[in-house]
């Protein structure tokens, strides 16, 4: 991939850079194998953070059926640092 090129492209303010960039890694033989590779990662963490999450909301779900094994609080404490993370939002609160 010649990223010389790709930065021309990018920064030429052409109305068709998307287009262009796409013409330019195409040359690429490697350019295949390579966005799979992207794929495959971000799949990895997809599949990372569903279990993550997974765990928290057992945890909370857990929290609230028996209060007494969330003790001092610590499963919020865990999910406002999981928050902090930045893997997620929430949807109703700052976490800063």
């Amino acid at each position: 991939m010649n990223l010389e090129n790709i930065k021309t492209i990018v920064n030429s303010g052409r109305e068709n850079w998307e287009r262009l960039l796409m013409i330019e890694i195409a040359k690429d033989k490697s350019a295949i194998p390579f966005m799979m590779g992207i794929l495959d990662a971000e799949r990895a963490d997809n599949g990372e953070l569903i279990r993550d999450l997974n765990l928290l909301l057992s945890k909370a779900h857990t929290g609230l059926e028996i209060p007494k094994l969330n003790k001092d609080g610590f499963m919020q404490k865990e999910i406002k640092e999981f928050y902090k993370s930045g893997r997620i939002n929430h949807c109703f609160a700052n976490m800063d």
